[in-house]
């Protein structure tokens, strides 16, 4: 789990003290997609070739960048993040800027190391 560090004065644009914190520098971290994307199986169990080949990597660890922290209903805090996905096949890839992110698929990320982490 990433560390939040915020300036606890600051406000949010919409009034509400503190539920939206922007990060400024972004943070360097890795997002796992299995807990943003949760695979699920429903319907008869087939999946078309053309799919699992170019149908976006759910289980895959993408670097990424955290530009802001909402913190949501539950009181859990989500990252927002500026990263890329790709296909199955790595043919196709999908801009993820803007994507929120609970905070459970994000780990700190090294800028050095380029090597995912254990999750």
């Amino acid at each position: 789990m990433v560390e939040q560090t915020f300036d606890w004065g600051a406000c949010a644009p919409d009034g509400w003290r503190g539920t939206i914190r922007p990060v400024d520098p972004p943070d360097p971290v890795w997002v796992n997609l299995a807990y943003v994307f949760r695979p699920s199986r429903v319907g008869s169990g087939y999946t078309a070739l053309r799919v699992l080949a170019f149908g976006l990597d759910n289980g895959e660890i993408i670097p990424a960048e955290v530009y802001e922290w909402i913190q949501v209903r539950s009181g859990e805090w989500w990252g927002r993040i500026r990263g890329v996905a790709r296909s199955t096949n790595g043919m196709v890839s999908f801009a993820l800027d803007g994507q929120a992110v609970p905070s459970v698929a994000l780990r700190q990320r090294d800028p050095a190391d380029d090597r995912p982490p254990r999750w």
